[in-house]
């Protein structure tokens, strides 16, 4: 790999990463390649990754879902896509430039005789999980408004309620 990337002429300096999804041994496999193009495979322990110029912004708000959603390892495929989808609309809105929609998403899928492909989801699909973000955060609000105010702060005024402007 390095050795076609140099071969490109654009010099000696490589500072990319580079994402490879496989299939091996009947179960799907990511290894990111970063930097210098130095390997690191995705595991159970590590399996979500963000790169490009949304990363300082993803990074942090991925370790929240993480933190959040998957507390015993990670998440199945519908539970990834969320979180994927809902990460990238935060980085869309939070990115200081050059991270724009239309949201894409792929999957690698395993068909019933053992061949792996990817499926790009369509936009119906996006649509659905961005519902589902903007049901979860509503549903936070509210939990969070409902605890603010049922608990006392000794000393302390309560918080602006949001809606006040």
């Amino acid at each position: 790999m390095i050795e076609q990337f140099l071969g490109t002429g654009v010099g000696d300096e490589i500072d990319l990463d580079a994402v490879l999804a496989y299939g091996q041994d009947a179960a799907h496999r990511c290894c990111i390649f970063e930097g210098g193009l130095q390997p690191r495979l995705l595991d159970g322990d590590h399996f979500y990754y963000s790169a490009g110029i949304g990363k300082k912004s993803a990074d942090p708000f991925l370790r929240f879902l993480v933190d959040v959603y998957c507390p015993s390892g990670p998440p199945n495929v519908r539970e990834g896509l969320f979180l994927a989808t809902w990460a990238i609309e935060h980085v869309i809105r939070t990115a200081p430039a050059g991270v724009a929609g239309p949201i894409r998403v792929a999957t690698l899928e395993r068909s019933p005789e053992g061949e792996f492909s990817t499926k790009e989801l369509r936009d119906i699909e996006i649509l659905e999980h961005l519902k589902i973000v903007e049901k979860a955060c509503g549903v936070l609000r509210d939990w969070t408004g409902q605890i603010l105010s049922d608990v006392e702060f000794e000393g302390v005024p309560p918080p602006p309620n949001i809606d006040d402007d």
